[in-house]
């Protein structure tokens, strides 16, 4: 079984994002370096000291979001399943909040708070992480056309070089994403394909049946 790729996804096209619109000049040659890695490895390696500026993201932390709504069908069908009383059913996806860090530093103060705002801006002017990006969830059933993207959420944690374990402040932008985590597991069940509806007229009730004449809620 192949190992889920959507973070790793997701990851590098906020990497990639990040190198082809923070560059002052888009017609110069080269990438804009940006380093993966908590920001208290800038402080601790001594060839990312010699860096400047520098730009780092960093993925801090994963957790559940279970207020995201549901994009993907329970019953996934194929063309012959839907002439049979079979049908596959896969789990509902985890939705998970994925944390990102990015951190920008500069010996030049200006040059430093300039690289600020063109971070933000850069997610100001993509606020969804499109549904093109993930090739894992571009071929599920489903998935398509049930939702376009997931939203970039810039979250104000003005705590957040202390909470990360900094000894003195930098100037942090911590942003979320939502994506979900497609479960592996899927069974066969019997599925209604036709409902017959008998009425008692004494006692006003009435009763689903499928085609082999059992009840069905």
């Amino acid at each position: 079984m192949s190992r889920p790729r959507v973070i790793e996804e997701l990851s590098g096209y906020l990497a990639s994002l990040l190198r082809s619109r923070l560059r002052e000049d888009e017609a110069a040659d080269g990438i804009f370096p940006v380093y993966w890695g908590h920001p208290r490895d800038f402080d601790r390696h001594s060839e990312l000291g010699q860096v400047s500026p520098i730009v780092g993201l960093c993925l801090l932390e994963v957790f559940p979001d279970a207020r995201a709504p549901c994009p993907h069908p329970r019953s996934v069908l194929s063309l012959s399943e839907r002439v049979s009383n079979e049908a596959v059913v896969k789990r509902a996806p985890y939705w998970m909040t994925c944390r990102y860090l990015l951190s920008i530093r500069s010996e030049n103060p200006v040059e430093e708070q300039g690289l600020v705002a063109a971070g933000l801006q850069v997610l100001l002017d993509q606020p969804v992480v499109p549904l093109s990006a993930f090739d894992s969830l571009k071929s599920e059933p489903g998935m398509e056309g049930a939702i376009s993207g997931f939203p970039i959420v810039v979250q104000h944690l003005p705590e957040i070089w202390k909470d990360i374990g900094m000894t003195a402040h930098r100037l942090i932008i911590p942003f979320d994403v939502t994506v979900p985590l497609l479960s592996s597991t899927e069974w066969t069940a019997v599925r209604v394909t036709e409902r017959k509806f008998d009425f008692d007229g004494e006692a006003g009730n009435d009763m689903a049946t499928d085609d082999a004449g059992r009840g069905a809620s």
